[in-house]
């Protein structure tokens, strides 16, 4: 799966759900798999966010990346 740093979410997201796809992973994997990925700045903010208000599923967390990274909307 590819890294996500906290650039470019919209990118980082079109390729990990190709993967998600690819690899078949279901529903309740794809959180999991997706934490995995962080590094940097974005690793911090789930470590951050995980210890306030846990994620509860992919399209939530997809969500808050977008609304936290991305910047050029």
């Amino acid at each position: 799966m590819p890294i996500f740093e906290g650039e470019d979410a919209y990118g980082w997201i079109y390729k990990v759900e190709r993967y998600f796809v690819v690899n078949g992973l279901m529903e309740e994997e794809k959180l999991i798999a997706a934490g995995l990925c962080l590094e940097g700045k974005a690793l911090s903010w789930y470590q951050w966010r995980d210890q306030r208000r846990p994620i509860r599923n992919w399209r939530e967390f997809k969500n808050c990346i977008i609304e936290r990274f991305q910047t050029d909307q």
